[in-house]
């Protein structure tokens, strides 16, 4: 019977399984080293290609902080902008509500048509930039959002403003991604929001209104539509004291002779002539449009106390040849030329007066006291013939110090 008991070759087993434990567990540690080479080869290669991403977006930032200093710091096209908007009657508040219309439409076509940071290409893309002097490394910046293709097309997008900006200011967002390349075989995109607001300063805008300087008969003849005078008719005249308020179109030698003229405002369409008033003309407005050149209006003697609290505009050349008795607080205004030729004012008062736009003849009468040229001496004719207009005046538009005030010190805000 064999031995059961022989354990000859029992050591040859045990060393061939020990041996079989180690091959095994070197095995297993040895494929466990590679894939964590290969982790760690991978986890440089998302670090290096994250590094060289956000290069490109503190690069971008750069270049948009760069443009929109010199932009929204640029005062002198500022005030060109707004004076392009600013009329005679426009409002202050009106002005400032057009600026920031206009101003953002203006700030995004510059920043569209700088090449260095926007492209219209189908893609969106930039130009390749290198990192350093080393080819492998490159990043290339991409105008709009993966999300919204529509931020592309618009470049400068206004949005609301969060509650930590100053009141009354204006907030904006560019968007764009950054992509790293790394031996051109990886790549980390980044996505990024730059955002930036201003404030316009509507202390620097101001706008102020000079009366305007118009001959005092203006308001007279502005006055006459308002009016709504009715046609004069024969009644109205031939009578020792006429008292109307009407227009004729009744050629000189068809008015009716009158003696005097009181409390009446009268327009004479076809020129009018008063050779001599036996009675006053008194609280009363005359205009005369003096349509014939060759026989101009012809103004004579007032007679008693002839001339009182009354006004007469002449629209065309006039004549006036005789005296004018104890004139009180009266005017005489003729837009064309004055013939003077035996005139005079008898016991005037300080304030009546005669204002001529046209030539004076004789030329000694220009120095006549209560005789005002425009063509002769401005200044005193300013003085004493000229008022405020009744269309309120000039308006002035007026920029002290700078129209808005830039915020561009927050960081883009990055997706990874």
């Amino acid at each position: 019977m064999p031995n059961l008991k022989n354990e000859r070759g029992m050591t040859l087993v045990a060393v061939l399984l020990i041996m079989t434990m180690f091959t095994i567990l070197g095995l297993a540690v040895m494929a466990a080293s590679i894939n964590n080479m290969k982790q760690v080869s991978k986890s440089e290669f998302d670090v290096k290609q994250t590094d060289i991403a956000e290069m490109g977006v503190v690069y971008y930032e750069t270049q948009l902080k760069e443009f929109l200093s010199q932009h929204l710091l640029d005062t002198a096209a500022q005030n060109t902008l707004m004076n392009s908007l600013f009329s005679a009657t426009v409002t202050k508040d009106q002005l400032i509500q057009s600026f920031k219309t206009q101003f953002p439409t203006k700030l995004n076509n510059l920043y569209k048509a700088d090449t260095s940071l926007y492209t219209a290409s189908a893609d969106g893309y930039l130009p390749e930039k290198k990192v350093g002097s080393n080819s492998e490394s490159t990043f290339r910046i991409k105008v709009g959002s993966n999300s919204n293709s529509n931020f592309n097309s618009k470049g400068i997008i206004q949005v609301a403003c969060k509650s930590n900006v100053p009141r009354d200011s204006q907030c904006f967002e560019i968007h764009f991604m950054s992509k790293g390349y790394h031996n051109q075989k990886h790549e980390k995109t980044l996505e990024a929001v730059y955002s930036f607001s201003y404030s316009i300063n509507a202390g620097s805008i101001s706008i102020s209104t000079v009366p305007t300087s118009a001959p005092l008969y203006k308001s007279i003849l502005d006055s006459i539509p308002g009016k709504n005078l009715r046609q004069c008719t024969t009644a109205d005249f031939g009578r020792n004291n006429t008292t109307a308020t009407c227009t004729t179109n009744l050629p000189p030698a068809g008015i009716p002779k009158m003696n005097g003229i009181s409390n009446s405002f009268i327009v004479f369409n076809n020129g009018a002539n008063f050779q001599h008033l036996s009675h006053a003309v008194s609280r009363s407005t005359l205009v005369i449009y003096s349509t014939d050149s060759n026989n101009p209006t012809t103004i004579g003697k007032f007679n008693p106390n002839g001339f009182t609290y009354s006004q007469i505009v002449i629209v065309g050349n006039a004549k006036l040849d005789d005296q004018i008795m104890k004139p009180v607080n009266s005017s005489i205004y003729i837009t064309g030329n004055a013939d003077l030729s035996g005139f005079s004012f008898k016991n005037r008062d300080s304030l009546t007066k005669v204002c001529i736009e046209g030539m004076i003849t004789p030329s000694a009468m220009v120095a006549y006291e209560g005789v005002y040229s425009k063509k002769a001496n401005p200044s005193a004719y300013q003085n004493s013939c000229m008022g405020g207009s009744n269309t309120g005046g000039t308006s002035f538009l007026t920029i002290n110090g700078a129209i808005i005030t830039p915020m561009l010190d927050e960081k883009p805000v990055v997706t990874y």
